[in-house]
């Protein structure tokens, strides 16, 4: 009787551990690019081998021109009209495409064609696609794991939990930045596509004058059609914080003149890619933890 009242023990202690509570339900294997992208093999239709980068700031998955012709006749699918702040243009999506990343297969979906992805990808492909786990990625070891739930406290320790909002372009981080003595709080777009460290929001930067602030490693400058001076500034932040966590000498760029175009704030994959991260999509969980 006691040896069998120890085993029950036993057992509960067991399944407290390694419990149903943060499941891993598959294991992504992906590759990290010199800009920090990350880079999963893929497949569609169960035919075309392609590789697509995770772009935390969209939704659906798309090819570059190039790959989808190559792929699919030119003259098939729909057209499109997009906007964006260059002019408008036509583009082309296909329905109904099959598409398989790791274990998973997903039916039913739209392929969008686009002219640009991240350097060394096909395309690119959202968060939405990996459906509503806890996805726990690590650049340091090229892996993203789904969970059925948040892991549990032996999973997630050294882990600290980041203020977020869900933003109309997606998940927005609140950062602090260091600018000398100075700290200042400020939400920045998780956008894994982009990639560099951050980019500051015209409006932030002038509001905090930026530009005499840090000292300028590069500069560049363009004209708009209406003689609008549009520069490029690249700059190093002193520190950035996320939560606990702390990241030195982080490479920053900003814009100056009269633009008025960078509406939003971007954390891209030169910084994403060194932590690891522990999200939520669906609900805006994130926590993160240095790599």
């Amino acid at each position: 009787m006691i040896r069998r009242f120890w085993i029950i023990c036993l057992l509960f202690l067991v399944g407290g551990r390694f419990g149903t509570k943060g499941l891993a339900q598959d294991t992504l294997a992906f590759s990290l690019t010199d800009q920090g992208l990350m880079i999963f093999p893929a497949k569609i239709n169960q035919v075309h081998q392609v590789d697509l980068m995770l772009h935390t700031a969209a939704e659906g998955f798309s090819l570059i021109e190039t790959v989808a012709d190559s792929l699919f006749p030119s003259d098939t699918g729909e057209v499109y009209n997009a906007h964006s702040w260059g002019g408008d243009q036509q583009g082309r999506f296909l329905r109904n495409q099959q598409l398989g990343l790791g274990g998973m297969t997903i039916d039913s979906l739209i392929l969008w064609v686009n002219r640009l992805s991240g350097k060394g990808s096909d395309g690119k492909f959202g968060p939405d696609l990996l459906g509503s786990a806890w996805l726990k990625i690590d650049p340091a070891t090229g892996l993203l794991i789904r969970y059925q739930s948040l892991p549990d406290r032996f999973e997630i320790r050294g882990y600290t939990p980041v203020k977020t909002t869900q933003g109309p372009l997606g998940l927005m981080l609140e950062l602090e930045l260091g600018l000398g003595t100075e700290k200042i709080q400020h939400s920045f777009l998780m956008h894994s596509g982009y990639g560099a460290g951050l980019l500051l929001d015209d409006e932030f930067a002038a509001t905090h004058q930026i530009s005499e602030k840090v000292v300028i490693e590069s500069e560049s400058e363009l004209r708009d059609a209406y003689g609008n001076v549009l520069k490029t500034q690249k700059a190093r932040l002193s520190e950035l914080r996320l939560g606990r966590q702390r990241l030195a000498d982080v490479p920053m760029s900003f814009f100056s003149g009269a633009i008025g175009r960078q509406k939003v704030s971007v954390m891209g994959a030169g910084v994403i890619s060194q932590f690891q991260w522990l999200i939520h999509f669906p609900s805006g969980q994130v926590y993160v933890k240095t790599g």
